[in-house]
């Protein structure tokens, strides 16, 4: 005999061909009852199921749930169930009133945790900006400070952290000529510097080292944060601007609830405003320029693909926000497909429309009085 079990917003049931089998109902408790739900929103499995699961071990359990096959040696069902218990709440001892009680609290709880998150989103971002800019002004001033002993090392060594590395590890000029090859044959036109002054800037290209580490960090909180709140968002176009879209918007039901002309133009709204009262020209993207199918492709297929993938956005940012289900490989398959479709379509720039020359009126010479 195969047994099926589904969870309602009042409990759990086993059944069977002919009806409930088996039940265990949630405690007759808003607090309690909105916990589960919440569990159930976050794809937890409840006490009560895996208690049922146990009282039927040696059986065939049918569900229609993928977060229920954590409970092991269960069926998913490809179909809906055949009978629904939500409407028969009455019959278990449980009052509209109780369920309206129940729905109000949900409600509640779920904005105001959504509120939190998208709070900390936009300060993880702000952070993350933050971060940037000191580790720019740091490893300028340790390459102006290091450059009065070894000018020759900051001319070789672009990037920022390895600039920072060699300076910490070796200190002065003749400690990275003996220790790096690549340096062997360097002759410095540097001054000389003193143990003193060699330990400071030290002791500084530590704290910069300790800054990047930091922002890398924040970087996998980041995406850890964005996975959770907007897979779809996130998958679609990296965790960075998909938080800085949910910032700039307010939040990602906000985000959801705005048109794809709005998000294309996300954050370039001063531009906007310009051309609402003086007749410039409308921004063709703001925000979302910082894609790289953006702003990596010609000026004449930027506007096509900002267009194209603000509404991927919004399509990903209501899934998000109010289906909980993942699209992203989808969308973005999608999207792709559009590029390379625009890129074809608008391979050779337009021609550019000539432009009238204005003929100035010679002004007639005055005629000097007599």
């Amino acid at each position: 005999m195969s047994y099926r079990l589904i969870t309602t917003w009042y409990g759990s049931f086993i059944l069977d061909e002919n009806g409930v089998v088996d039940k265990i109902l949630f405690p007759r408790d808003i607090e309690e009852v909105v916990e589960r739900l919440i569990m159930l929103r976050g794809g937890d499995v409840l006490e009560e199921e895996k208690a049922l699961r146990e009282r039927y071990v040696d059986q065939e359990i049918m569900v229609y749930e993928n977060r229920l096959l954590k409970l092991g040696n269960v069926k998913l069902s490809e179909g809906l169930p055949d009978i629904s218990l939500n409407d028969k709440f009455a019959e278990y001892g449980f009052s509209k009133e109780f369920l309206q009680k129940c729905i109000m609290e949900y409600s509640r709880r779920l904005t105001s945790e959504q509120a939190a998150r998208d709070r900390y989103v936009s300060q993880t971002i702000s952070a993350l900006d933050d971060i940037i800019k000191t580790i720019n002004l740091l490893a300028e001033r340790l390459r102006e400070w290091y450059s009065i002993h070894f000018p020759e090392l900051s001319s070789d060594i672009e990037d920022h952290e390895e600039f920072a590395r060699i300076v910490y590890e070796y200190g002065d000029y003749e400690s990275i000529k003996n220790n790096l090859e690549r340096f062997r044959d360097v002759v410095s036109s540097g001054a000389p510097i003193s143990q003193e002054d060699i330990e400071m800037i030290r002791t500084f290209a530590k704290h910069l080292l300790d800054t990047i580490e930091l922002r890398k960090k924040l970087q996998e909180y980041l995406e850890s944060l964005m996975k959770d709140i907007a897979p779809n968002l996130t998958h679609l176009v990296g965790a960075p601007l998909a938080a800085r879209l949910i910032a700039q918007a307010g939040g990602l039901e906000k985000l959801a609830r705005l048109p794809a002309s709005t998000i294309q133009v996300l954050g370039a709204e001063k531009a906007l405003f310009r051309h609402l009262r003086k007749g410039s020209r409308p921004p063709k993207h703001g925000i979302i320029f910082v894609h790289p199918y953006v702003h990596g492709s010609p000026r004449w297929q930027r506007g096509k693909i900002a267009r194209a993938l603000a509404t991927k956005i919004a399509i990903a940012a209501r899934a998000d926000a109010y289906t909980k289900q993942f699209i992203g490989e989808k969308l973005k398959e999608d999207f792709e497909k559009r590029v390379a479709e625009i890129k074809e379509k608008y391979r050779n720039p337009p021609p550019r429309p000539k432009r009238e020359k204005k003929h100035k009126q010679r002004r007639s010479k005055k005629v000097p009085r007599r």
